[in-house]
């Protein structure tokens, strides 16, 4: 985790002994990426669509979380 705050530069988890919490960039950060991954999945399903709708025999197929 250090290797990735070091990448990212901000601190993203404020630790106490017994607890964690997000800072507030951690939970921008959180957000923006869930954001991207739900737009990536879409392109995804939107993909295996267009495959499956013009391939009798599809290779590949979105895969959901």
């Amino acid at each position: 985790m250090s290797a990735f705050w070091s990448i990212v530069c901000a601190q993203l988890i404020n630790r106490a002994t017994r607890r964690r919490t997000l800072t507030e960039f951690g939970r921008t950060y959180h957000e923006r990426c869930r954001a991207i991954l739900t737009e990536a999945h879409a392109a995804d399903a939107l993909a295996a669509d267009q495959v499956h709708a013009g391939c009798k025999h599809p290779t590949w197929r979105a895969v959901s979380t």
